[in-house]
This record gives structure tokens, sequence and C-alpha cells, in this order.
């Protein structure tokens, strides 16, 4: 009926040498440790952000576009 049309196969039967390193591996309970620390690093630049956004609620809105035009002008 001429519905199947074939063209070529190609197999890539490339071999690479793997060479995972002991030192960069993690078990499961470094694993946890790293996303303990993460975590914890995380909370203290949210808690900054937020430290740093209460300081400046006070301070009048600056429109910046406005303001470069202002002192290029």
């Amino acid at each position: 009926m001429g519905l199947v049309k074939l063209g070529t196969i190609a197999v890539d039967g490339t071999k690479v040498k793997a060479n995972a390193s002991r030192h960069k591996a993690l078990s499961y309970d470094r694993m946890l440790k790293a996303e303990a620390e993460l975590k914890a690093q995380i909370d203290a630049l949210l808690n900054k952000a937020r430290t740093v956004d209460e300081a400046e609620k006070g301070e009048p809105e600056l429109d910046i576009p406005a303001e470069i035009a202002r002192r290029q002008d």
C-alpha cells in the first residue's frame, strides 16, 4: 500500500569512561545536612531583605526613570 517508508537507521555505540568523584558524591545524610544549611542561608537572606524593606518603608517613593531623566538634564 506504500504507507511505510524506511530510511537509514543508525545506532550510536559510543563508550564513555565514567569518572565519578567520591569527594563530590553526597550520601543521604550529607545531602540532608547540605539542604538544612541551604535553607538556613535562604532564611537569613529573606530576613535581611525583610529588615531592609521595613527600614525603607518610611522613605518617599523613588521614581527611577524620572530621577535618571532629572539628573541627565
